[in-house]
C-alpha cells in the first residue's frame, strides 16, 4: 500500500513537473526577443505573439533593412510574423525609424512614436501598412500616435497609403519635407495657425486630397508640396504666402480656382508651378508678383482668364504652351520680352490646337519677341496657319 502510494505521488510529482515546464514553454515560445540597433544591442526589440505587440527599447538609431547597399540586402528580424504585428510601441530615447522596419505589417493598426524619433528614411518603413487609418497626437487615441510639440520630421508618414485622418497639434510650426508625401487615401487636412513653411514635397502624390485649409500665417510653399493631388479641386493662397516654389501644384489635375487673398505679398511663382492644372479656368496674379518661372501655367487648357502682375515684363519659356481657351489674350503694355516658346503647344501632343487661342495682342512696349515663341500655333507676322486666324501685333 505504502508502495503504490509512493508510486503515484511520484507520477503527480512528474505530472506536475511536466505542466510547469511546458507553461514555461509555451510562455517562452509567445514571448521573441532580440537586438535591432546601429550599434547592436543599442536598441533592443520584444515581440508578444498573444497580443501582437511589438516593443522597442533602448536609445540611438535604429538599424535599417531592404538594400542597404548594391551587394547586401537584410530584412527586420520580425519579418517572418510581421502580418501578426498589430501594435508597435518605440520607446523615448531612439532616435530614428529603419528603413523598410515594417513593410508588409498589413494588420499594424497602432504605433506610438515618441518625439526622440527625428528622422525617417527615404524609403517609407510603412510601405503596405494599410490598417493605418488616423494620425495624431499621444493620447488622441489615433492609428499612429505621435509626440512631436514643433516640427513633423521629414518623410514621417511617407507611404502611409491608408492614411485618411491628421490631426496636427496647435503647436506644430513647421512640416518637414516628404511629411505626407503619397498619403493616397489622405482626403482632408487642416494645418494650424503658426506653420510658416510647407517644405518640398510636403503633400506630393496625395492622390485623394480634395481639402485642405491652410493657416494665415503660412509664408512659404516650397517646391513639390501639392504636386500630384489630382483631386484637389480649389485652394485659398493667404495674404502672407511669398513664394510659390517649382512644381507647387504641378498635375494638379481637378484644380480649378486659385484664390489670393486681398494685399498678397506673393512675389515669386516657380518653373512649373502649375503646369499640367489642365482644369485650371482662371487666374488673376497679384500685383506683387514679379518673378515668373518657365512652363509655370503649360498644358492649362481650360484657361480662359488669366490676369498678369504689372511688374512682370517678360513672359518667360512654355510659360503658356499648350496652354489658355479664350478668344483674344491681351498682353500689358509692361510685357517687354516674350522668350522662346512661350506660346504655341510645341510638345504637348495632347493638347487639341483648335480649342486654344486664337488670337493674342501684343503690345508696342514689346521690343523682343524671341525665335519660336509661337512655335506650332501663331506666326509673328499675323499670317493664317491650320492653327491660328491671326496675332495682332502693337495693339
Amino acid at each position: 500500500m505504502n508502495k503504490k502510494k509512493i508510486f503515484l505521488g511520484l507520477c503527480l510529482c512528474i505530472i506536475a513537473v511536466f505542466i510547469i515546464s511546458l507553461k514555461s514553454f509555451v510562455f517562452a515560445a509567445d514571448i521573441v526577443t532580440g537586438t535591432c540597433g546601429e550599434n547592436g544591442d543599442n536598441i533592443t526589440y520584444e515581440y508578444d505573439s498573444t497580443s501582437g505587440t511589438l516593443t522597442f527599447s533602448g536609445t540611438g538609431n535604429m538599424e535599417h533593412f531592404g538594400a542597404t547597399s548594391p551587394d547586401k540586402v537584410t530584412t527586420a528580424p520580425w519579418r517572418n510574423y510581421a502580418k501578426d504585428i498589430k501594435k508597435v510601441t518605440i520607446s523615448d530615447g531612439i532616435t530614428n525609424i529603419g528603413r523598410a522596419a515594417f513593410t508588409g505589417c498589413s494588420n499594424l493598426s497602432s504605433i506610438i512614436v515618441p518625439s526622440s524619433v527625428t528622422h525617417f528614411p527615404v524609403q517609407s518603413p510603412f510601405e503596405g501598412c494599410d490598417s493605418i487609418k488616423s494620425a495624431g497626437p499621444i493620447g488622441s487615441g489615433c492609428d499612429y500616435e505621435f509626440g512631436w510639440k514643433l516640427e513633423i520630421p521629414e518623410q514621417a508618414f511617407l507611404n502611409c497609403s491608408g492614411l485618411e485622418n491628421v490631426i496636427i497639434p496647435n503647436t506644430i510650426q513647421e512640416i518637414g519635407a516628404g511629411a505626407f508625401s503619397s498619403c493616397k487615401s489622405l482626403k482632408t487636412i487642416n494645418l494650424p495657425e503658426g506653420i510658416e513653411i510647407l517644405n518640398l514635397s510636403t503633400f506630393s502624390s496625395c492622390k485623394s486630397l480634395k481639402n485642405i485649409k491652410v493657416p494665415s500665417t503660412l509664408k512659404f510653399i516650397e517646391a513639390g508640396t501639392f504636386w500630384g493631388c489630382i483631386s484637389l479641386e480649389k485652394i485659398t493662397i493667404p495674404s502672407n504666402v511669398e513664394k510659390i516654389g517649382n512644381n507647387g501644384f504641378r498635375e494638379c489635375s481637378s484644380l480649378e480656382t486659385i484664390d489670393f487673398e486681398n494685399n498678397s505679398r506673393l512675389t515669386e511663382i516657380g518653373d512649373y508651378a502649375f503646369e499640367q492644372c489642365t482644369n485650371l479656368k482662371r487666374f488673376i496674379m497679384p500685383n506683387s508678383v514679379y518673378m515668373l518661372g518657365q512652363e509655370s501655367f503649360a498644358a492649362c487648357q481650360s484657361l480662359n482668364e488669366f490676369t498678369f502682375s504689372t511688374k512682370i515684363n517678360t513672359i518667360p519659356k512654355h510659360t503658356f504652351d499648350g496652354s489658355l481657351n479664350m478668344d483674344m489674350f491681351i498682353l500689358p503694355n509692361t510685357i517687354k520680352n516674350i522668350d522662346a516658346y512661350a506660346f504655341g503647344f510645341s510638345y504637348y501632343d495632347t493638347i487639341n490646337p483648335e480649342n486654344l487661342t486664337k488670337c493674342i495682342a501684343i503690345p508696342e512696349n514689346t521690343t523682343n519677341i524671341e525665335e519660336h515663341a509661337f512655335e506650332g500655333y501663331f506666326t509673328i507676322k499675323g499670317e493664317k496657319n491650320a492653327q491660328v486666324a491671326e496675332i495682332n501685333v502693337n495693339v
